[in-house]
């Protein structure tokens, strides 16, 4: 800003101060097996808000979580979901992400934490199921994954359609992570709620419509609007079940500056490289 360079360029600055973290214990419902897990991973409390969502996950009810990047979210839902593997013996879970690398990502890091230790959880049966999933490894993927993760368009095309084989995960079904909620607009985010009211439905035909939704997004302004649209579930949806909308962030961030900076025309490169996008003049 006191540069003479920059003067009249920064239209807008805005600063936000340093946060401490707001630590509480696991909750108390979380079953041996994961305890062991955070402890061997040297986790010993989780974020406020971490533990509110779990606390509402393990009480059968639904989540919206809507906290900045890189908070935990995910640490959010996979306890539970943990939790319900190491006691429910035929539980499962389905993870839906928008692209396949998100999904990857996760499932590294699920496998990471299930397999902290030498547990019961440890080697838990986690996978991916996509397009790149190979033809060889689909019906065992199927049928014994307790955790499968996939996309939406794997949803639509490959598992509901042929519901009759997905029966043994749709009748066991006891969470939904849907990841990346606020891409889900417009008509791509119609045609996804579409999809998950399908699911709800075929899951409610097979045994296991009591599933909960753990819907995770950026901060984002009407949380609890695009969850019920989104899902159908929750207060203020079709069913009235119970919904806790988790925007705070209880991890803790450093001081950060925001800078729009608007430079002038005259800034701009006046000399482009032959071959890059103008012919020369000779």
């Amino acid at each position: 800003q006191a540069s003479p360079f920059y003067r009249g360029q920064l239209v807008y600055v805005h600063e936000t101060r340093p946060a401490a973290a707001q630590p509480q214990p696991p909750p108390s419902g979380l079953c041996p097996a994961v305890t062991g897990l955070l402890r061997h991973a040297g986790i010993e409390s989780l974020f406020s808000h971490q533990a509110a969502a779990v606390e509402q996950l393990l009480s059968r009810g639904h989540v919206m979580l809507a906290t900045p990047t890189a908070s935990g979210k995910s640490l959010a839902y996979n306890l539970p979901v943990l939790h319900a593997a190491a006691t429910q013996p035929e539980a499962r879970a389905m993870y839906i992400f928008p692209t396949k690398a998100l999904a990857h990502d996760q499932l590294r890091a699920l496998r990471s934490l299930a397999s902290q230790g030498v547990g019961p959880l440890f080697g838990l049966d986690v996978a991916t199921y996509d397009g790149d999933t190979p033809q060889e490894e689909r019906r065992a993927r199927r049928e014994g994954s307790r955790v499968l993760l996939t996309n939406p368009d794997m949803l639509h095309t490959a598992v509901l359609p042929a519901h009759k084989e997905w029966a043994g995960l749709l009748s066991n079904l006891r969470y939904v992570v849907v990841d990346e909620a606020h891409m889900y607009s417009g008509a791509f985010g119609a045609h996804v709620a579409s999809v998950l009211r399908r699911l709800r439905r075929l899951a409610a035909m097979y045994g296991g419509g009591g599933f909960r939704f753990a819907c995770c997004s950026a901060t984002l302004g009407n949380p609890r609007e695009l969850f019920c649209r989104l899902t159908g579930a929750g207060a203020g949806g079709a069913s009235g079940e119970p919904l806790l909308v988790v925007d705070w962030d209880g991890s803790p961030r450093g001081r950060r500056q925001l800078v729009l900076w608007n430079p002038p025309l005259s800034a701009q490169p006046t000399c482009i490289p032959e071959g890059k996008g103008c012919r020369s003049q000779r």
